[in-house]
């Protein structure tokens, strides 16, 4: 009798652990789920804090500093091209001399 009991106890036992494993997976699970959910109301409201500390510029000088930047990039074009025109005419020059 004793040798029964023994034995349906092991039976018991070898059996709990699977279902123990699995409720232990489905808890798991859910509490990465739970995580991951966190994690991501977490990083909304850290955006909001962070676009409420930013400082805009007004609308004057957004535009005083594109046209500032338009400008400069003519500048900088023009110089490009007249660099880019004089060392094509240096090498054409070279290769004359050598015709």
């Amino acid at each position: 009798m004793a040798e029964e009991t023994k034995n349906t106890e092991e039976l018991e036992q070898t059996s709990a652990p699977s279902d123990s494993k699995a409720a232990k997976k489905r808890a798991k699970a859910k509490k990465e789920k739970k995580a991951k959910s966190h994690k991501v109301s977490s990083y909304i409201k850290d955006l909001k804090s962070e676009l409420h500390k930013i400082t805009w510029y007004s609308r004057k000088d957004t535009v005083k500093s594109t046209i500032l930047v338009c400008v400069i990039m003519v500048v900088f074009a023009a110089v490009i091209a007249l660099v880019d025109y004089l060392f094509g005419s240096g090498i054409a020059l070279l290769g004359d001399l050598f015709n």
